[in-house]
């Protein structure tokens, strides 16, 4: 068992349900807005940048012009202000649309604002760690490393334990499951 300053760690690091539940969130929103036939995310790489969320505050508070919308553009989003205007066509985005739209965004700023302070708490955890005067000791290496990969700030190397789809051959034919089966990927090639 780790000991009591770890397992407080890792209390506050298995928190990501709340990343998981930002990112449910935004995915939702870009749902929502293929409903209303608005292909803003064929366009824009992340829907919840800057320019992304200012095209959709402006959504919320009523605006329904593409042209004005498409000026919201920042950066070398600039230069696909064209495809913006086609994107950002609003003939089927309704007040009900906006309405679940500025709930969802309200939303997605608490998660974001929760995942800040619980980051800004491991981080206070942590640094007793991170400085050079615990690392003396052996224990003080030891419970270094367990807060950093609690923290996933050093990863366990990844075991690649990737499973592919091959064929199997037996010493009578091909295996009986069509021929085909799944199999861990550092096993035997496929043929």
């Amino acid at each position: 068992m780790p000991p009591e300053p770890i397992r407080r760690l890792r209390t506050h690091t298995r928190c990501r349900h709340l990343t998981q539940a930002r990112t449910a969130e935004k995915q939702r929103v870009e749902k929502l807005l293929e409903d209303g036939h608005l292909k803003l995310s064929s366009v824009i790489s992340d829907i919840h940048g800057v320019s992304g969320r200012d095209m959709l505050n402006a959504l919320v508070a009523g605006q329904r012009d593409p042209k004005a919308l498409a000026q919201l553009a920042r950066g070398t989003m600039r230069g696909k202000i064209r495809r913006l205007e086609e994107a950002l066509d609003c003939s089927f985005f309704i007040g009900e649309h906006a309405a679940v739209l500025a709930m969802m965004l309200a939303v997605i700023d608490h998660y974001t604002t929760q995942i800040e302070a619980l980051n800004a708490r491991i981080e206070a955890l942590i640094d007793p760690w991170l400085h050079p005067q615990c690392q003396n000791s052996a224990m003080g290496l030891d419970l270094a490393f367990y807060a950093l990969r609690s923290y996933s700030l050093i990863r366990p190397p990844r075991t690649g334990r990737r499973l592919i789809r091959c064929r199997e051959r037996s010493a009578t034919g091909w295996s009986g499951r069509g021929g085909r089966s799944w199999r861990p990927r550092w096993g035997r090639r496929p043929l």
